[in-house]
C-alpha cells in the first residue's frame, strides 16, 4: 500500500478502496471480538494516515467512519454488547482494560481525520466527537487521585 500513490486515479485504487474499506468498516462495526475491533480501529487509522483525504473522499466512507468512531465511543458496537440477550452492556466501564483500549483505538483516529479533511472541515465532526471524549477524561482523572 505505502508504495502506491493514492493520488493517482490509477486503475487498482478504486477496487482497493471497494474492496477494503468497506471490509474493514463492517469488521469494526459488527465483529464480536474486541481484539479483532481493535485491529480494524487501527487499520483505518493506517489507512488514513498513508491515502490522507483519498481515503474519505467519498462521503459515504467519512459519514460510515464518523459513525464508527461515535459508536465506538457511545459503547454501541456488537463488541460491546452483552452476548447473552445482544443488549448493549449496562457496565461497560467496568468491563475490563479491553474496553479502554477499544476507545483508545477509536480516539486514534480522530488526529488522522483531521489531518485528512483538513482543520476548517473536521470543525463540526470534532464538535460531535467532543462530548463523547471530555467526560472520559473526567472520569480518568478521578480514577487517578
Amino acid at each position: 500500500i505505502r508504495e502506491t500513490n493514492f493520488q493517482d486515479e490509477g486503475a487498482m485504487f478504486p477496487k482497493l478502496m471497494a474492496v477494503c474499506v468497506p471490509l474493514v468498516f463492517d469488521m469494526a462495526r459488527s465483529d464480536k471480538d474486541r481484539e479483532i475491533v481493535c485491529c480494524a480501529l487501527e487499520c483505518i487509522n493506517e489507512m488514513l494516515k498513508e491515502m490522507k483525504g483519498a481515503m474519505i473522499a467519498d462521503e459515504e466512507y467519512l459519514e460510515s467512519l464518523v459513525e464508527i468512531i461515535r459508536d465506538v465511543l457511545q459503547h454501541k458496537t456488537a463488541c460491546q454488547k452483552d452476548s447473552e440477550d445482544d443488549s448493549f452492556c449496562e457496565d461497560v466501564e467496568d468491563d475490563s482494560e479491553m474496553t479502554t483500549v477499544l476507545v483508545d483505538c477509536a480516539g486514534s483516529i480522530l488526529p488522522s481525520l483531521a489531518t485528512a479533511m483538513g482543520g476548517q472541515k473536521f470543525a463540526p465532526y470534532f464538535k460531535i466527537f467532543l462530548p463523547l471524549i471530555v467526560p472520559k477524561e473526567g472520569k480518568l482523572k478521578q480514577i487517578t487521585r
